[in-house]
């Protein structure tokens, strides 16, 4: 048989299968739907509420001296990664949840449905004890009502509490502390309330919400939360974004107070000196007329000496930050040469103590990623902190190279009279200064203006909506699911039924089992009545045609002038006599000559078929020396001759079978008969049937479906290697119409 032959049987049989179990399957099928009916009943809406937010990528320049106040105090790129773990930080959170309430939980319960009830609640808590407790009010009248809840103490000690209460009234013991306020009508019977921390609060909504980037390396980034209150997930997400944006520009406008703080000191310094300086020139022009000319040289090389040493302040101050231990990353390096390597380390840093931070909000100190980003800030710290060296060498290289220029230009004015040399001296620095204070002006001017017109980049590009449908449950998709999985259940433990069975139940049973298929599958007839000829009876047409195809199937098999059948069953009820009376008949009515002979001697059936009125039988001639011809009687059918069961004792009845009698019987008569069909025994009642098979040429193995076990498919089995040189067929009985 081919595998596609294999395969249609194999889904014949599965649809047969679960036809034979329909009810139990549609009945699983229904309960699967109503589980899931049930669930979905019980299971809240989620509202899901969604912005999109554009992040723009600033990027600064250090090409020159100039842009370096524009990168000070940590300015830099700004990474989409970053802005994402800045939005689901704790303390942006905590901004949000300053304005919208995700802490006190309200609920109430009607037809053992629980439904938030977020700011229509007729219930209010003051609560200062008993944080992240469920607790359930049963209403008594409008005054009282039953206050239910059960917990854990701190050393794990299981607790529950069930007293009646007034509305109004403090609430206080070792557990709890607070006072339930009514403050509108009670429409529910029962209530429940549990109000949480502010770390169980920012855990709930950290778990809610999503932050992600439309698509990959996309700056648009969507901000959703899924919430059971519409309203609520669209004011959360739309008032998380406009507290990260409002940060984002306090950060900024930080960093531009930072630097206008340093440069105004700067500027009182050098106002101060000018000051001196001033009086200075007015003193010692009032005793000279002449005009001292000053060497132009001299002052840019004094102004290029005071700018080093601005920077060699900014960065000695930085090292003894970092030598003592401070936070370094919103340090300024402002009007430092040649710094774009530090101020891109500073920007890594801040976006690694920023991951870190993010980090330890989900994980502990020692968890992998978090050692990791450690060892990553401490060598960036330790890279700036080179850098910073290492500039500063280089600027002290620089100082000496333009002092000694300098004191070349000092030597020279050395030479003028000493009037004119201070004179010269004082004019040259009040120069210096000048010059340096009309930088820091303009520097300062830009900055102000900079930081009066801060605007932020990021911007909200889609405002939540209050969504109108729900994402979750989705009810078709539920019931579909459930109604399949029902189906799947009902006809999995149908099957487990069937594997379990010990019944035969289908031919493929037979076949499995024999590895043999039967030679006939004899239909059940509903209105059978035990004692009538079924091929006798035209309207038991397809049990008519399937004793014709046995006929012929076992005149192909013997192909024999005369044949020996011997009809045999492991059980009783299995349908032997009903097979042989219909064989034996059908095969006379086609012109065979037949002798029945009845040798189910527990139970013998045959006379039931045929109403032979006689008193020996096959008994008689096993226990007397009576002649054959004397029990051999006729039967209304033509061709059709009977041997009944007739007298015998069923304790000794197998000694006389197993002696030569029946041998000698069979010897004489065969010439007589075209076929001889005996009808024996159940096996397990008779263990001499052996000596029938041993003198028949085929035997009949009969099963019945839904009667025989498959056990006694495995004593055909023994039986067949123990008479290996004998036919064995198997008729498969009462076969309904789906099993075959």
């Amino acid at each position: 048989m081919s595998k596609k032959d294999n395969d249609t049987i194999n889904i014949a049989n599965l649809f047969r299968f679960i036809k034979k179990y329909f009810l139990f399957v549609v009945i699983s099928s229904i309960l699967g739907f109503v589980i899931s009916y049930i669930y979905v009943y019980f299971k809240p809406n989620i509202y899901r509420a969604t912005t999109t937010m554009l992040i723009n990528k600033e990027k600064t320049s250090f090409s020159s001296k100039e842009d370096f106040l524009k990168s000070a105090f940590g300015q830099g790129v700004s990474d989409i990664d970053t802005e994402l773990l800045i939005l689901k930080s704790e303390s942006i959170l905590s901004l949000a949840l300053k304005q919208v309430d995700y802490q006190y939980r309200y609920y109430g319960i009607k037809n053992y449905k629980k439904v938030e009830l977020f700011d229509k609640s007729p219930i209010l808590v003051d609560i200062k004890k008993g944080f992240n407790i469920r607790f359930k009010l049963n209403i008594i009248d409008n005054n009282r009502f039953k206050l239910i809840a059960k917990g854990k103490d701190s050393s794990g000690k299981k607790w529950k509490y069930n007293n009646i209460h007034s509305f109004n009234k403090e609430i206080k013991n070792r557990y709890f502390d607070f006072t339930v306020k009514k403050v509108g009508k009670l429409n529910y019977k029962s209530y429940e309330f549990e109000i949480l921390d502010k770390q169980h609060t920012l855990a709930y909504v950290k778990d809610m919400l999503n932050v992600n980037p439309v698509k990959s390396g996309s700056s648009l980034i969507s901000i959703s939360i899924e919430d059971t209150i519409p309203q609520r997930a669209a004011e959360f997400v739309n008032t998380l974004t406009d507290e990260y944006l409002k940060e984002s520009i306090k950060r900024k406008t930080k960093q531009a107070t930072l630097k206008l703080n340093f440069i105004d000191e700067q500027l009182k310094k050098i106002t101060d000196a000018l000051k001196g300086t001033e009086l200075e020139l007015e003193r010692l022009k009032s005793k000279s007329n002449s005009v001292a000319t000053t060497s132009k040289r001299s002052v840019d090389v004094k102004v290029e000496i005071e700018k080093l040493n601005l920077e060699k302040k900014v960065i000695t101050t930085l090292l003894n930050q970092i030598k003592r231990g401070k936070s370094i990353e919103n340090i300024a390096i402002i009007g430092v040469e040649n710094s774009n390597s530090i101020l891109a380390l500073i920007s890594n840093l801040q976006k690694a103590i920023v991951q870190k931070k993010a980090l330890l909000q989900e994980f502990t100190p020692m968890h992998p990623e978090v050692i990791k980003v450690n060892a990553t800030i401490k060598e960036l710290k330790r890279s700036i902190y080179q850098g910073l060296k290492n500039t500063l060498l280089v600027i002290k290289e620089k100082e000496k190279a333009l002092k000694a220029q300098y004191n070349k230009e000092q030597q020279k004015i050395a030479k003028l009279p000493e009037l004119e040399r201070k004179l010269s001296e004082l004019k040259r620095n009040y120069l210096v200064n000048e010059k340096i204070y009309t930088i820091l002006l303009e520097k300062r001017s830009e900055i102000s203006f900079a930081k009066a017109s801060t605007i932020n980049q990021n911007r909200v590009i889609d405002k939540a909506k209050v969504p109108q449908k729900p994402i979750k449950p989705k009810r078709k998709i539920v019931y579909m699911v459930g109604t399949i999985l029902g189906f799947v259940f009902g006809t999995f433990i149908a099957y487990i039924h069937y594997l379990l069975s010990s019944k035969i139940l289908y031919k493929k049973d037979i076949i499995n089992i024999t590895n043999q298929e039967p030679i006939i599958e004899i239909p059940c007839i509903s209105s059978y009545k035990k004692g009538n000829l079924l091929v006798l009876n035209s309207k038991y047409e397809q049990a008519v045609n399937a004793f014709r195809e046995l006929r012929i199937n076992l005149r192909y098999i013997l192909d024999k002038k005369s044949m020996v059948i011997s009809v045999i069953s492991y059980d009783e009820q299995e349908g032997k006599s009903l097979v042989s009376a219909n064989l034996a008949t059908s095969m006379a009515l086609s012109g065979k000559s037949v002798l029945l002979i009845d040798m189910g001697f527990a139970n013998p059936a045959l006379n039931d078929y045929f109403g032979v009125d006689t008193a020996n039988g096959i008994g008689d001639y096993l226990n007397d020396d009576l002649i054959y011809s004397s029990i051999i009687n006729s039967t209304n059918i033509s061709n059709l001759d009977l041997i009944i069961a007739g007298n015998y004792d069923v304790g000794t009845i197998g000694e006389k079978i197993d002696n030569k009698k029946i041998e000698e019987l069979l010897s004489q008569i065969k010439k007589f008969y075209d076929v001889i069909i005996i009808d024996t025994s159940a096996f397990k009642n008779s263990v001499e049937n052996k000596v029938i098979i041993d003198l028949s040429d085929i035997s009949l193995f009969v099963v019945r479906y839904n009667h025989s076990k498959r056990e006694n498919l495995e004593k055909l089995n023994k039986l067949k290697k123990e008479n290996s040189k004998r036919e064995f067929a198997i008729v498969f009985n009462c076969a309904k119409k789906e099993t075959i």
